[in-house]
């Protein structure tokens, strides 16, 4: 699958869209400089139950689905990556000062899911000083209790909803 795989031991930056590739990630070979990863897996991507220590120990910046980030930054780990840009479910600003996503609406994450995710960012070497997140709606109350440490070294949060706050009155 890999021909080379002495190449990605150089590889800074790697963007891939899993359900194109058919590839898992526990497939991957070992990339120790890897910064940047950005994945994409599409709904239909199984999603592994852990990632290996070994892939991408220097990781600073990861895009990925949220169920995703707490397999990055498992519980467990001898030694975490040092994340300090997280970008989930496709969130991002642009410098021309608009937050973005590309979802449709079978996409959408719960802020709830989404909140169990964002409950592995203190676990980061980083630490993590830019968030960006995609979510049906938000809980501004439970959101900093959940990720308390993070929060004081945020840079830039940026939180993409679904739905207009005026209409999320009840939530």
């Amino acid at each position: 699958l890999f021909p080379n795989p002495g190449a990605w031991s150089a590889l800074k930056e790697l963007t891939i869209t899993m359900e194109k590739t058919g590839i898992s990630l526990v497939d991957l070979p070992h990339a120790p400089s890897l910064r940047k990863l950005t994945l994409d897996t599409g709904v239909t991507t199984e999603i592994p139950d852990s990632i290996p220590e070994h892939l991408f120990p220097n990781l600073a910046y990861l895009a990925c689905p949220y169920q995703l980030l707490p397999l990055f930054l498992p519980a467990n780990a001898r030694k975490q990556r040092p994340i300090r840009t997280v970008r989930l479910n496709r969130a991002y600003f642009d410098p021309n000062g608009e937050a973005k996503d590309s979802f449709t609406p079978a996409h959408i994450p719960d802020w709830d899911d989404v909140r169990v995710a964002l409950a592995s960012l203190p676990r980061s070497a980083g630490p993590v000083v830019n968030l960006a997140f995609y979510c049906e709606w938000f809980d501004a109350e439970t959101f900093p209790s959940e990720i308390v440490d993070n929060v004081k070294t945020l840079e830039q949060l940026v939180i993409v909803l679904h739905y207009d706050p005026e209409d999320v009155s009840d939530h």
